[in-house]
């Protein structure tokens, strides 16, 4: 608009309408408070004003003060996005279709009284969140051990935040910011990952994520002992990226130049996502020179891994003599008998794996096949350790199999698989026993051709069950420390930072108990002296590393006259074993207890202030002897 119009339209509107009033009519009102409104870049906004009792007056929307817009509904500008819209009586609200950041700021709602009546609005603007691809990541491949550094930019106003999130877990804190870093990532690290900006309108971008890695191979059994003849089924599952090269060698020669009527190999995926690959190998009819060491290899882009199985040959189990009678009648139908194939007669795997033992079942109805282990059926035993399943295929053949999870060393030993029917019961032994891991060198090849060895092997593991303990001077303590290892360690226990065996060796004792891999290595102080307390660790040591663990021994000393009983729901930790602790302690409410921390030498007593909580734990302690 042309600025002497403008300003013309303005003394009319501020001068002439106003000397045309009448001075005894009632001066309109604006209900509202100044306003603060907030819209969409693209959206229509709506500045809303509501006079009552407008009369003869005019109303005006201006901007900043200086550019008038409308008065009334008349408009005093070229852009066709402005609108007054008067949905209802005294309604006079100003549209803004399409707004843009640049329409952001201050307008007026004015009425032209003397002196002028008005409402002020400010309009803000979002301008949504957008993620600028260009200098944003995107998909990327790498190797476990790098470092995966993401990064996510975006434009808006107000200035985005960006949060991390990956699959279909929530962020966390330390997911936030333009860039995400992980150090030293692993296989797990991988995945789709998605980046959100919000302000508070929100653009997302997903980057997916691969780690590659060299295949993880796991077989289920290590050693197979089985009657010619029999029937052996090999499975080997392969984890890795990418999907690897897998084969078998038998004694170190490929089995595809093999002949395909003694050896059946087969291949699949497991997975969606093929990280999962499975390679099987079926031995019909176990002859003599299929007898020796299998090797299941698979190679990828990351390196290489094999792992193999020995077979060799054990004399077939004697017939039951329960069906004996059966066997040798003259007028019992032979066919009727249970037949029981087991896959394997002995099978050999490491502690901590998994196992499966199968066997094929004829002539015995499903219900009427079942597993022993040490005479007991398996059902008497805990099912988070035992996995028991039948698998029909043609009637009357039924394929029974026990797999045992991450086998424990009590679950080494002889199992039984029998079958039963209205002739008799059948049943043969299959023996499950360790396989000590081989500790001697693996060879890994990498892309480049390079070679490096990789132990077979682990560091111990030490874990104390009991961080504090306190106790009263001249009763026992017993220390309890759990060591896992597949390899020979050197175990021992420090007093101060000091060898143990410089104590009196009248005044403790040191126990061990092995279970498979776990060692209990257990330190007992004997009518402990104000010398005994100080720090003990637990020490364990092979050519693999070391590891230890600590606990605080200290003495407790009350000195009140008054009796406190506290009574004990449940056990809420355990600390060890305290012997002569009564459960009723000589104290005033409220008492705070003092215990010493004494040591020999010129480190003597050092008080430290506890409240009568501390009582509460050791009672828990006493409860659990």
């Amino acid at each position: 608009m042309d600025i002497c119009l403008t300003i013309f339209v303005l003394l009319f509107y501020f001068g002439v309408s106003v000397a045309g009033a009448d001075i005894n009519t009632a001066k309109p009102v604006i209900n509202g408070n100044d306003a603060n409104v907030t819209f969409v870049v693209g959206e229509t906004a709506i500045l809303e004003c509501y006079i009552e009792g407008l009369g003869k007056y005019k109303v005006g929307w201006l901007r900043n003060e200086t550019r008038l817009l409308a008065i009334d509904q008349q408009l005093f500008t070229d852009d066709t996005r402005y609108t007054v819209e008067r949905p209802n009586e005294g309604w006079w609200n100003l549209h803004i279709s399409n707004v843009t950041y640049r329409d952001r700021g201050q307008y007026i709602c004015r009425i032209n009284t003397d002196p002028p009546i008005s409402k002020h609005v400010t309009l803000n603007i979002i301008v949504p969140a957008k993620i600028r691809k260009d200098v944003s990541s995107h998909d990327t491949t790498l190797r476990e051990g790098e470092t995966l550094t993401l990064t996510c930019k975006a434009l808006g106003i107000p200035e985005p935040n960006i949060e991390w999130v990956k699959g279909s877990t929530w962020s966390l804190p330390s997911m936030k910011g333009e860039t995400m870093n992980i150090v030293n990532v692993t296989r797990e690290d991988g995945g789709v990952y998605y980046c959100y900006a919000r302000n508070p309108l929100t653009a997302f971008m997903q980057i997916k994520v691969t780690v590659i890695f060299a295949p993880e191979i796991n077989l289920r059994v290590k050693e197979i002992g089985h009657t010619i003849g029999g029937k052996i089924y090999l499975e080997c599952r392969i984890f890795s990226i990418p999907t690897p090269t897998i084969y078998w060698l038998k004694d170190n020669d490929t089995l595809e130049s093999a002949n395909e009527e003694l050896y059946k190999v087969g291949m699949f995926q497991g997975y969606s996502d093929n990280t999962l690959s499975t390679l099987s190998l079926s031995l019909s009819y176990l002859q003599q020179e299929q007898l020796g060491v299998f090797t299941c290899v698979a190679e990828n882009s990351a390196g290489n891994r094999s792992e193999s199985v020995h077979i060799y040959a054990v004399d077939a189990n004697v017939e039951s003599d329960a069906c004996a009678w059966a066997i040798n009648g003259s007028n019992t139908n032979f066919t009727a008998i249970p037949r029981i194939t087991p896959m394997a007669r002995r099978i050999g795997q490491y502690l901590g794996h998994d196992v499966v033992l199968e066997c094929e079942v004829t002539e015995a109805a499903q219900e009427d096949v079942y597993w022993l282990k040490d005479n007991v059926t398996l059902e008497f035993f805990t099912r988070e350790y035992y996995n028991v399943y039948t698998m029909d295929y043609d009637i009357p053949e039924v394929i029974l199999k026990l797999k045992i999870e991450n086998v424990r060393g009590s679950q080494f030993g002889e199992y039984k698989c029998c079958a039963e029917n209205s002739v008799c019961t059948v049943c043969e032994t299959v023996v499950l026993y360790e396989v000590l891991p081989d500790l001697r060198t693996n060879i890994v090849t990498s892309t480049d051709g390079t070679t490096s060895t990789e132990k077979r092997g682990e560091a111990p593991k030490v874990s104390l069950l009991a961080k504090m303990i306190g106790q009263i001077k001249g009763s026992d303590v017993i220390l309890e420390c759990e060591i896992f290892t597949r390899t020979p360690t050197n175990m021992y226990w420090q007093k101060d930072n000091e060898a143990l065996q410089s104590l009196d060796k009248n005044t403790f004792k040191v126990e061990k108990n092995l279970d498979g891999y776990t060692t209990t290595f257990r330190l007992r102080l004997l009518k402990i002296r104000d010398c005994q307390f100080g720090n003990y660790s637990c020490h364990a040591n092979n050519s693999f590393g070391e590891d230890f663990d600590s606990v605080l021994v200290y003495g407790t000393s009350i000195s009140k006259l008054q009796t406190v009983k506290i009574q004990i729901a449940q056990p809420v930790f355990h600390l060890g074993f305290i012997s002569d602790f009564s459960k009723e302690f000589p104290v005033e409410s409220n008492e705070r207890i003092s215990y010493g921390i004494q040591d020999s030498g010129s480190r003597c007593t050092q008080n430290i202030q506890h409240t009568v909580f501390i009582i509460t734990a050791l009672v828990l302690v006493n409860e659990l002897i």
